[in-house]
């Protein structure tokens, strides 16, 4: 009995991009040649030609990279091999763009002054509309004094939406705002709060 190369895998699809890693996905070809599939080969177009992503042939019907470079295009495709050699390869998966699945998030309100005291100061800020589809993971804190142009940073590993802001000096007038932060990095900072500063004369 004559044996023929594979047919083309089936269904080939990109998971979990992110800026430098995907894995692909497949399912086996309709027409096996007449033998048992040994393996499958990847390549990738990167714009002028294809080429091999793996040398030895890869047995699952998946495979994971992760030398991709950031917002670089890409396309991929699949051959199947038996017996009989390499089968033609599969339809490409069209092109996609290296990048995180989700956004820096948005810019926070300005963050309120609760309570100023000689020394320190309590604040308070809501998170922002968008947290860029990823989970906020903390909030960087800023402040100045009024008239400089200078911010300087108070804590950046903040978890909660408050914080006591340490180190102040009696008398001296203060701003401060808030950038929030998720895994694709910090978004813009907020508008900077309404200056405040201790004064011993209740209002």
């Amino acid at each position: 009995m004559e044996l023929d190369p594979p047919g083309p895998p089936i269904d080939v699809s990109v998971e979990d991009l992110t800026k430098t890693s995907c894995t692909l996905t497949w399912e086996p070809p309709e027409f096996d040649g007449g033998s048992p599939i040994t393996g499958y080969y990847i390549e990738k177009f990167t714009g002028s030609r294809w080429i091999k992503v793996n040398k030895k042939p890869v047995k699952k019907c998946a495979y994971s990279m992760d030398d991709l470079i950031e917002l670089s295009e890409y396309e991929f495709r699949v051959s199947a091999e038996n017996e009989a050699g390499i089968g033609k390869p599969s339809e490409s998966t069209g092109r996609i763009i290296a990048k995180d699945p989700f956004d820096v998030p948005g810019k926070p309100d300005a963050p309120e002054v609760e309570e100023i005291k000689p020394d320190n100061a309590s604040l308070a800020w809501s998170p922002p509309k968008s947290d860029g589809g990823a989970e906020i993971t903390n909030y960087i804190i800023e402040m100045r004094r009024s008239g400089e142009s200078k911010w300087k940073v108070v804590d950046k590993k903040v978890k909660d939406t408050k914080l006591v802001a340490p180190n102040l000096q009696e008398g001296a007038e203060y701003e401060f705002r808030v950038t929030a932060e998720n895994k694709a990095g910090a978004g813009p900072p907020s508008a900077p709060s309404k200056p405040a500063k201790y004064s011993r004369l209740k209002n």
